[in-house]
């Protein structure tokens, strides 16, 4: 394996960013599918709404050159997208990463495998999701790895600047164009959810607030 390094690849405005990182994935589940991570990969270390622009790291097997090589790259609010190729062994991302991350402003890391140092890490603060932890860690052994390339990650392909929208319920991947397009359709989403939450406050059944019982009338057998 070589490595594979290449510029950033910018293609989400600012102002979508922040308007992102007030809706919450499950918000946006509703109105989308196929554009989640798969459960496997969870949140180890967080708190709000992250959305940012993806900075796309591969690395193989116990070689984490390009984790410590990203972050000449790494721009504030970025979301770190790790490959690791279906590696469940070595850990690539632990204490020292997590400081260079909050360092450098990194909204948060995705490691589609395994990581380590889980107390220094939610002392350090930076949102770490992944699929589990592991004493073995990985070395700097030079063998390759890539940045800013498409990548692997959670069932998705992920290109560099992709739009990334994590919380505790999932991770959410959307293109520019569709997080263009789809924004006004969360937006109302999250304005319906508001109204619906405050009538059930109210003491509103749910059957009251949907068409419910039109939907199961003549499919429900009658046992009376």
């Amino acid at each position: 394996m070589t490595f594979e390094i290449n510029q950033r690849c910018d293609t989400i405005p600012s102002e979508l960013l922040v308007k992102y990182s007030k809706i919450s994935t499950a918000t946006m589940g509703h109105r989308v599918d196929g554009n989640a991570m798969d459960s496997g990969i969870r949140m180890f270390v967080g708190g709000p709404i992250i959305a940012g622009p993806a900075l796309t790291v591969r690395t193989l097997g116990r070689d984490s050159t390009v984790c410590h090589k990203v972050f000449d790259l790494a721009m504030p609010g970025d979301i770190l997208v790790v490959d690791r190729g279906g590696d469940q062994h070595y850990a690539c991302w632990g204490e020292m990463m997590s400081l260079a991350a909050k360092n450098c402003g990194i909204a948060g890391v995705i490691v589609d495998g395994l990581v380590t140092d889980i107390e220094a890490l939610r002392a350090i603060g930076v949102p770490v999701y992944a699929r589990g932890l592991s004493p073995i860690t990985t070395l700097l052994l030079g063998e390759g790895g890539s940045i800013n390339t498409p990548v692997g990650c959670g069932g998705l392909r992920v290109l560099p600047g992709t739009l990334v929208i994590a919380d505790e319920d999932g991770i959410l991947v959307l293109d520019s164009v569709l997080a263009t397009d789809s924004l006004n359709s969360f937006e109302a989403e999250a304005e319906e959810d508001e109204i619906y939450r405050t009538k059930l406050l109210d003491g509103k059944l749910p059957s009251q607030l949907s068409p419910i019982d039109a939907l199961i009338k003549g499919s429900v057998n009658d046992r009376s």
